[in-house]
């Protein structure tokens, strides 16, 4: 069985993660309640198995609170965004956050059984 594992976004990281989200999104820049997001400058979290990066999660501190305001998997049901919620644990605990939260589109069904 292939590794999962996680690391944080690096610089060298940014044109695969601009090019990922924009294939998923349209756009590097998305709306969540009301809030224009470049996801360029957003910081995150990159899956890897095998050295390959197979899930991406950017975040974006609200006060005390987390948003997850992107999270792409490319292999679907492989505990990748369970590993990469996980992963945000101990960075929202770092900053004494109370909460974490993301949301999802009605028509993501994916997503909502997740």
């Amino acid at each position: 069985m292939a590794t999962l594992t996680t690391r944080s976004l690096h610089t060298r990281d940014r044109s695969w993660a601009a090019a990922l989200v924009g294939n998923t999104f349209s756009s590097s820049r998305v709306v969540s309640r009301g809030v224009l997001h470049k996801t360029n400058s957003l910081p995150g979290l990159v899956a890897e198995c095998d050295s390959k990066p197979v899930g991406l999660l950017q975040f974006r501190l609200d006060g005390h609170q987390y948003e997850v305001v992107i999270l792409i998997v490319v292999r679907q049901r492989q505990s990748v965004g369970q590993t990469l919620l996980q992963a945000l644990r101990p960075i929202t605990a770092a900053a004494h956050c109370d909460r974490i939260w993301l949301v999802a589109t009605n028509n993501n069904q994916t997503a909502q059984v997740f």
